[in-house]
């Protein structure tokens, strides 16, 4: 079984003592640092909030988030235990990056809202890499992670997809989530 691991982002911000901390989210990033080790997955894709400093959401540009995730900081980087866990295992061909969020006006909770990401996304998954299985984690579960899982359903992924709550920083506890997957048969675990 071809198995990706779809990766949301997983970046400094979002942790404690970054611009947007989710609780837990650290704790859960470190734990998805030790099942990529053990796992048998063959490929990775990271998904990146990648905002320009004049993004629209933004609370000083009246927006509703607070500043975060800007190209080139520390706050937009990929959690260096996961990353070194990641290309430890996984050959770096086999490790795409969808980044999100990058034009100021427009809003991307989901990488697949970027018309860009959905193309090369189903190219790989469908065609070049023959992917059976999706695991998808992160952080955000009520943003970012819920609709990325809405969008992969919607783009006819669903069958593919296991939600793997115990990787995912949860700023609701996974309600929203957790009860989205049960209406819509998308799997979890």
């Amino acid at each position: 079984m071809n198995k990706l691991l779809l990766i949301i982002d997983a970046q400094y911000d979002f942790l404690a003592g970054g611009n947007l901390p989710v609780e837990g989210a650290k704790e859960n990033m470190d734990k998805l640092a030790s099942y990529i080790s053990e796992s048998d997955i063959a490929q990775v894709a990271f998904t990146l909030d990648w905002h320009p400093i004049t993004h629209s959401s933004f609370e000083g540009n009246g927006g509703m988030w607070p500043l975060h995730c800007v190209h080139y900081t520390h706050g937009a980087s990929i959690y260096q235990p996961v990353a070194d866990a990641v290309f430890a295992k996984i050959p770096a061909e086999n490790v795409k990056i969808y980044p999100k969020g990058e034009h100021p006006d427009v809003e991307e909770y989901s990488f697949i809202q970027n018309e860009d990401n959905r193309e090369m996304f189903a190219v790989s998954v469908d065609k070049e890499e023959g992917i059976d299985v999706i695991e998808v984690c992160g952080i955000m579960s009520r943003v970012c992670v819920l609709n990325t899982v809405k969008d992969l359903v919607a783009n006819g992924y669903k069958d593919k997809l296991v939600v793997k709550l115990d990787f995912i920083g949860a700023d609701d506890d996974n309600k929203e989530l957790i009860e989205y997957c049960k209406e819509n048969g998308v799997s979890f675990a």
